[in-house]
């Protein structure tokens, strides 16, 4: 059977030339809130050079920049000084990724980074690069940018140093405005601009000469408080019909096709406000009262395989100051990636956009988010990591301050008096315990029963680490010289500060066959705050 619908379709377009759209709704992301990639009222849209979605939020009066699946960075607050805002309103990006926000509240428009570092421009006023109540802002080139001037019912063209030149007044002529909301930049260089009170488009040169097409209704070619406006590459005029609570796809003569209806569906809106179109030709639409961005694309045009980031990793992703970091990366579908933030010069590395790795050194301390953006024929990616930068310890050094009882922790009690002379560079320690023949149960046991062993140890320190000789002692009975009494060196012994608290002791005495490495802790601190002043 014919599908006469399609046929007279395309017959009016061979017959007038009409360029017509049918989109479908793609994906969508956010919800009310305030957190990272939630909106409160989000207006303005544009896309930035890495393929991320720019948003203004009036509620949260903030600015979002976001992947496709809602990852977001945020900057910007309530307020009058430069990087904060008062209800901004449009934003648009220019050549050189400068975000470029119409701060409503504040009668300015503010140039910024993805970080939040700000210039603004403009104040309060009539005169020109004066404002008030602008509403939309527009990249004309990497110097100049169109600003819809909306109580002042013209438009402004200014650089970031104030220099502008405008056109328009109130009225309903060409060339005239009531309240223009939005503006854009069509591929002759023409600004397009949302005549709101108007109910319809004006497309105008530079210098202000100006043709119009739509009036008030619901009809297609007919409009409600437009608001937003993008132009895709094939010329169409995209257009927020926002009472309409619908987007309107129109040629500059005005013959337009229309997708979207009142709710809360996939596909349907409530009060849209701003919309742009990125490099596949796909609307984005910030949904205000739905408080989400919404993605439409052209049925049966394949979209290119996403941009995907595998694998973003910094190893290790702790180190001391003045070490490096191996920063590595896997990519697929990528033309370019950039890398931005981090430090060590990482941000000026050249990025392989299939994958590899990189070193870098950082001497300063902190924590360091290494970012990495990639773009595509397909939805771009990025992916970060934090590294943490620790100071280097200074080294500790033995001290007479060590002089004190330590013990194994485990042992409870298990352990030996050292004794520390700084005078002569030297450590020495006592340490008493029993050979594996230990008396029976019914013998008293006397201070010296042959069983008994006392191992010394001594020799120099250097630092936090004394290496000493081992002397083992047997036999002898305390205050009595009568008894056979042997000391023999046999063995070695390390220890190891770390702290005036703390140590480790590697030892090696053959002829009792032991050997290890325990950790050992002072028994009382009493000599802590000596210790840490000569320290």
């Amino acid at each position: 059977m014919i599908n006469m619908t399609k046929v007279l379709g395309l017959l009016l377009l061979l017959i007038t030339g009409v360029a017509t759209a049918d989109y479908q709704f793609e994906s969508s992301f956010g919800s009310f809130g305030t957190a990272k990639g939630k909106f409160s009222d989000p207006r303005g849209v544009a896309i930035d050079k890495n393929g991320k979605i720019v948003i203004s939020e009036s509620g949260n009066t903030r600015i979002q920049v976001c992947t496709y699946t809602g990852s977001c960075s945020a900057f910007g607050s309530p307020g009058v000084l430069t990087g904060e805002f008062d209800k901004p309103r449009g934003v648009a990006v220019n050549s050189s990724n400068t975000i470029i926000v119409a701060d409503r509240g504040n009668d300015r428009i503010q140039f910024c980074t993805n970080k939040g570092s700000c210039n603004k421009m403009g104040g309060s006023g009539t005169g020109l690069g004066q404002f008030e109540s602008p509403r939309g802002v527009a990249a004309l080139s990497s110097t100049q940018t169109v600003i819809a001037d909306t109580e002042h019912h013209r438009i402004q063209i200014c650089t970031q140093q104030a220099a502008c030149s405008a056109f328009g007044s109130r009225g309903s002529s060409p060339g005239q405005f009531d309240g223009p909301a939005g503006v854009a930049i069509d591929n002759s260089g023409r600004i397009v601009v949302t005549d709101r009170a108007n109910n319809r488009i004006q497309i105008c040169s530079t210098s202000g000469s100006c043709t119009a097409f739509g009036s008030s209704g619901s009809g297609l070619g007919q409009f409600n408080g437009p608001t937003g406006v993008a132009v895709d590459s094939q010329g169409r005029i995209i257009v927020v019909d926002r009472s309409n609570h619908r987007v309107q796809v129109c040629t500059s003569k005005g013959s337009c096709t229309a997708f979207g209806s009142f709710g809360s569906a996939n596909g349907q809106f409530n009060a849209p406000w701003g919309v742009a179109v990125d490099s596949q030709d796909r609307i984005i639409v910030a949904d205000l009262k739905n408080n989400r961005i919404q993605i439409f694309s052209e049925p049966n045009v394949v979209p290119p395989d996403p941009v995907a980031i595998s694998s973003f990793k910094a190893s290790p992703s702790s180190i001391s100051s003045g070490q490096s970091v191996t920063i590595s990366w896997s990519v697929s579908n990528a033309t370019a990636c950039t890398p931005s933030g981090g430090a060590g010069g990482w941000s000026g590395k050249t990025i392989n956009p299939s994958g590899g790795s990189t070193t870098v050194t950082i001497s300063t301390v902190g924590t360091f988010r290494f970012i990495l953006d990639c773009i595509g024929d397909g939805t771009p990616d990025f992916a970060s990591v934090d590294v943490t930068v620790k100071a280097v310890p200074l080294p500790f050094s033995i001290n007479t301050g060590m002089t004190d009882a330590w013990f194994f922790p485990t042992t409870a009690g298990q352990g030996f008096f050292i004794i520390v002379w700084e005078d002569i560079k030297t450590v020495f320690l006592a340490w008493f315990t029993y050979d594996v023949d230990r008396p029976p149960p019914d013998v008293t046991a006397l201070l010296g029963e042959p069983g008994h062993r006392w191992i010394t140890a001594q020799g120099p320190y250097d630092g936090d680490t004394a290496t000493l000789d081992v002397f083992v002692s047997s036999g002898g009975i305390f205050n009595s010289g009568t008894l056979p009494i042997s000391t023999v060196k046999d063995g070695t012994m390390t220890i190891r500060f770390t702290d005036c608290k703390n140590g480790i002791v590697s030892y090696n005495i053959a002829s009792l066959n032991l050997s290890g490495e325990v950790p050992i802790e002072r028994s009382v601190l009493d000599n802590v705050a000596l210790c840490e002043a000569l320290n």
